[in-house]
C-alpha cells in the first residue's frame, strides 16, 4: 500500500514538474493566458509586459520547483499589476477555492510587504486541470460557506476560471503552437492515450524543433517517457526518437537517444518505462557512446553523457578502431 502511494505521489510530482517547467517558456505561458483569460482581462493586460515572478522557483530541465507558477504584467495601460497565478491539478479537490483565495490573500500580502505600498494588485487565479475524468468539485468559495445567499454573494467575489482540458476538444488545444503542446501531452498522459495519438505528438515536436525550441521539446519527450503506461514503452519511445531524429538530424544539437540515455535521464528513472529500459540498458549506452566516438566528440563529454566509466569509453573507442582497421 505505501509502495502504490509513493508511485502515485511520484507521478503527480512528474505532472507538476512538466507543467511548471513548460510555463517558464515566455512563449507557452504568453499563448496560454491569451487564451485562456476573459476577453475584457486579456484587452487591458500588456503581455509584452509579461514577467514570470521570482517567488516561483524554476530551474532548468525537470527538477523540483517551489510553486505553481505566478506571472505579473501592467494592465490599463498604467502602472498598475496583474497578477495571474496558475495552478496545475489532476484531481478534483473540494477545497479548491478556498485554497486559491489563500494563495491570492498571499500574493497580495507579499507584493504589499515588497513594494510597500497601500494599493493591493488584481490577483486573477485559473486552475488547469488535467484528469482521468471531468472536474466535479465547485469553482466557487461561496459554495463553501453555510450562511444567507445574500450574505454570501456580497462577501465574495467571482469563481476562479477553470481550464477543464477532459471537456476541450484535441482541435481546439492543437490550435495553439506553444501552450497547445504542454495541453495536449498533460490531457493524453492522464486518458492514457498517448500512445493512440504518438503521430499527433511526433506533429507538435515537429513544430517546436522549427521554432527552435529545443529544449521544450526534449522536456516534453523526458516527461512522455516517464509518464507513459504504454504496454511497450520502449517501442513507443522508438517510434518518437526514430521519426524526429530521421526528419530533423543534427539540428537538434544532439540526438534524443544521447539525451534520454544522460544522467538526467538516469536519475529520473520512472515505474511507467523502467523494466523496458533496464533490459539490456548497458548495450544502449554503449551504442550512444560509440556514435558519439563516431561523431569525434571528447571522451570526456562522451562519459559525462552517458554515465560510462571514462576507461570503458576508451576501450570502446580502441574496439571501433580496430573495426575500422579489418573493415580498411
Amino acid at each position: 500500500m505505501k509502495i502504490k502511494k509513493q508511485k502515485k505521489l511520484r507521478r503527480h510530482s512528474l505532472h507538476d514538474r512538466f507543467f511548471r517547467h513548460a510555463m517558464t517558456e515566455k512563449k507557452v505561458a504568453k499563448a496560454f493566458l491569451q487564451n485562456h483569460l476573459p476577453s475584457d482581462i486579456k484587452r487591458q493586460v500588456d503581455f509584452d509586459s509579461l514577467r514570470l515572478e521570482p517567488d516561483t522557483y524554476v530551474e532548468k530541465g525537470l527538477t523540483l520547483l517551489k510553486s505553481d507558477v505566478l506571472f505579473s504584467a501592467k494592465i490599463g495601460g498604467k502602472n498598475s499589476f496583474i497578477y495571474v497565478l496558475v495552478e496545475h491539478q489532476s484531481t478534483c479537490d473540494k477545497m479548491m477555492p478556498l485554497r486559491m483565495w489563500k494563495y491570492v490573500l498571499s500574493i497580495m500580502e507579499a507584493h504589499q510587504n515588497k513594494k510597500n505600498e497601500k494599493p493591493l494588485p488584481l490577483v486573477y487565479p485559473i486552475v488547469l486541470y488535467a484528469g482521468r475524468r471531468p472536474y466535479h468539485a465547485s469553482q466557487d468559495i461561496k459554495a463553501l460557506v453555510n450562511a444567507p445567499d445574500k450574505l454570501i454573494e456580497r462577501i465574495f467575489l467571482q469563481p476562479f476560471r477553470l481550464v477543464d482540458l477532459t471537456q476541450l476538444s484535441d482541435e481546439e488545444i492543437t490550435k495553439q503552437a506553444w501552450s497547445g503542446v504542454m495541453e495536449f501531452v498533460l490531457k493524453h498522459t492522464q486518458l492514457r492515450t498517448i500512445e493512440a495519438n504518438v503521430h499527433t505528438v511526433i506533429e507538435l515536436l515537429d513544430d517546436l524543433i522549427y521554432a527552435g525550441a529545443i529544449n521544450f521539446m526534449l522536456s516534453t519527450v523526458k516527461y512522455v517517457a516517464y509518464t507513459t503506461v504504454a504496454e511497450r514503452p520502449q517501442e513507443l519511445i522508438d517510434i518518437i526518437f526514430n521519426s524526429l531524429e530521421e526528419k530533423h538530424g543534427d539540428k537538434m544539437g544532439i540526438t534524443l537517444a544521447e539525451y534520454m540515455n544522460g544522467k538526467a535521464f538516469e536519475q529520473g528513472i520512472v515505474q511507467g518505462i523502467e523494466q523496458g529500459i533496464e533490459r539490456g540498458s548497458l548495450n544502449a549506452t554503449q551504442t550512444v557512446a560509440r556514435r558519439m566516438i563516431n561523431r569525434g566528440q571528447s571522451l570526456e563529454m562522451i562519459a559525462d553523457i552517458t554515465g560510462l566509466p571514462l576507461q570503458k569509453i576508451k576501450q570502446l573507442q580502441v574496439s571501433l578502431q580496430h573495426q575500422l582497421a579489418e573493415e580498411g
